[in-house]
């Protein structure tokens, strides 16, 4: 992850959520479902994300192929790998077998200690 997507992050680490807003919203434009990202809000230090429905198993499930119900890992993987690659926190909220799916990344803030 960190390799494949090292312009990503440094673009993240260089002006922050807004990239990865921005990479998102590309990312749903290329595969022609922008329809499907209800959602890539920046408020603050929170980039919130919704999908009504994951355009790759859409994909799978028209082609015939059942996807893994491990589906979600990929997701999961990716985006923590992200997060902690730029200091932020990933958050999966929701997940369902159509990839619909409701997360959020957050700047993490030093909370003190020693």
């Amino acid at each position: 992850v960190n390799n494949f997507y090292a312009p990503l992050l440094a673009d993240a680490k260089e002006r922050g959520l807004v990239a990865l807003q921005e990479w998102i919203k590309r990312l749903y434009t290329v595969e022609e479902a922008e329809d499907l990202l209800t959602c890539c809000e920046l408020e603050g230090d929170t980039l919130t994300v919704k999908i009504s429905e994951s355009p790759a198993i859409r994909h799978l499930r028209a082609t015939g192929t059942e996807p893994s119900p491990f589906y979600i890992e990929q997701t999961r993987t990716l985006y923590s790998t992200m997060a902690d690659s730029l200091n932020l926190s990933f958050i999966l909220s929701y997940y369902d077998d159509t990839g619909k799916a409701e997360f959020s990344f957050k700047t993490r803030k030093y909370q003190g200690g020693k």
